[in-house]
């Protein structure tokens, strides 16, 4: 993630910086605009996706980048980008000139509703939000770790509705993330590797620690990384592998992860030996 850069006097300006809106249809923006954007008027942005840039840059390179698509880059009226900086970094890496739809003098807080009213990442995870606030750009690990946490808490409450997946609202979403931050801590805090570092499984243990079990979960969760049992036909052994395959056994990624960990904890603790794989079931005593 930059830096906060703090514009002054001295501070080079671009084309683009309007106190009332104003709208282009079709601009050039020149390689040395590009640069002034990047090194100055970004401010606290989601950590890039490098994946994004690069597909970015692969469609500019084909010929696939139209302008008229209705991709705009926009700025507030202090001149800063607020909407695609993947857009704006994958042009500068290529060294092309970007012919883009622009939008400026917005007002800055209209970042908040970019995305058909839908609030972006920054105003979602409150590490980037107090970022914003004291102008000091947060560690990546910590905006990721909250991140997961998210994702934690947005399954847990998909298993208590029997949905593979919800998307509450922004106050919602942070109070789930509060409400079970005890049980998200036991699957957070743990030197995990590999597939438990998914959401999936994560939200399982958390969800069978809330549901009164934390004991049971803290145990199987233990002998999971400890590596113990290892005897053949132990749910604990098997799972990683039923995880790490399941797509391509045709299931369907994070409701499967869901699934096939909870069947293996409450195999773990009935003492059930598991040939080949685990075997989903709809209903449990747990």
């Amino acid at each position: 993630m930059n830096d906060i850069i703090n514009t002054t006097q001295d501070t080079p300006k671009h084309n683009y910086i309007r106190k009332e809106f104003e709208y282009l249809h079709k601009e050039t923006i020149l390689l040395e605009q590009l640069g002034i954007i990047i090194a100055y008027y970004i401010k606290i942005h989601r950590p890039r996706n490098k994946a994004k840039i690069e597909s970015w840059k692969f469609n500019m390179q084909m010929g696939r980048w139209n302008s008229d698509a209705g991709n705009i880059i926009k700025f507030d009226w202090d001149g800063n980008l607020i909407d695609g900086q993947h857009r704006v970094y994958a042009a500068f890496e290529l060294g092309i000139p970007f012919v883009t739809e622009i939008q400026m003098g917005l007002d800055p807080k209209s970042v908040e509703v970019i995305d058909g009213g839908l609030p972006r990442r920054p105003n979602v995870n409150p590490i980037l939000v107090e970022a914003m606030k004291i102008g000091v750009a947060p560690m990546n690990k910590d905006y990721t770790k909250h991140k997961d946490r998210q994702s934690i808490a947005r399954l847990m409450k998909a298993i208590e509705e029997d949905k593979a997946w919800v998307s509450p609202d922004t106050v919602t979403l942070e109070h789930l993330v509060n409400q079970y931050r005890k049980h998200i801590d036991l699957v957070c805090d743990l030197p995990l590797k590999g597939w438990m570092r998914r959401p999936g499984p994560r939200a399982a243990i958390a969800q069978y620690s809330k549901l009164g079990y934390t004991g049971k979960a803290t145990e199987f969760l233990t002998q999971y990384i400890t590596g113990m049992p290892a005897m053949e036909g132990s749910p604990v052994a098997l799972l990683r592998n039923r995880i790490s395959t399941v797509k391509s056994q045709g299931g369907n990624g994070t409701k499967d992860d869901l699934a096939v960990t909870i069947d293996a904890i409450h195999y773990f603790h009935q003492g059930v030996k598991v040939n080949k794989y685990l075997r989903k079931r709809t209903k449990w005593e747990i």
